[in-house]
């Protein structure tokens, strides 16, 4: 285990990293990676870098996700999104820029991590930039079950209700991960 482990209701606040390198795409390297690799001068951009806050997502060793695995996503995102708005030191970021959180190597379903952390933006009073992994995983579901929760007027509890129920009973919001089959000996 990492030295460097967070808890359940702890995010990392990076503030001051200036760039070294601009990648050519986001998500699983492509074959072509390092020709897509641009090296920069970090000293241009000591006064534009940006603040980076650090979350772990959840890694998800089942296939539906339970009320405790969305409570504690919303709580991660929710602390990692406030604090890049009220902080005295970091804060003041009315924009977060996102992505796929989670959904590579921890396979976590895209429907479900896009509406967390939709619902941890709306409570912490910040706008969301987000940016697909671009592996096929369409967000539709998710944006299905939010114009449903603001149609309905539902608070962030209801709307997690919601969410809660749709993994229950829907596919599109079920995790990435597959149990390996048992071998028979």
């Amino acid at each position: 285990a990492s030295p460097f482990s967070m808890e359940a209701n702890e995010v990392w606040i990076l503030k001051g990293a200036p760039r070294y390198a601009k990648l050519g795409w986001y998500g699983r390297a492509p074959p072509d990676a390092l020709k897509k690799v641009k090296l920069l001068d970090p000293a241009e951009d000591r006064k534009t870098s940006p603040t980076v806050i650090s979350m772990d997502a959840i890694k998800a060793s089942f296939e539906s996700y339970q009320r405790e695995h969305l409570e504690m996503m919303l709580i991660k995102a929710y602390t990692g999104f406030v604090a890049a708005k009220e902080d005295d030191v970091a804060g003041g970021m009315s924009v977060i820029a996102t992505g796929s959180w989670g959904c590579g190597a921890f396979y976590n379903g895209e429907p479900v991590m896009f509406a967390v952390q939709s619902l941890a933006a709306n409570a912490a009073g910040v706008d969301l930039t987000y940016h697909s992994l671009g592996d096929g995983r369409r967000l539709a579901p998710a944006f299905q079950l939010l114009e449903e929760a603001l149609v309905r007027k539902l608070t962030i509890k209801e709307a997690l209700d919601l969410l809660v129920e749709r993994c229950a009973n829907d596919p599109a919001f079920r995790t990435k991960y597959k149990p390996r089959p048992r071998s028979s000996m």
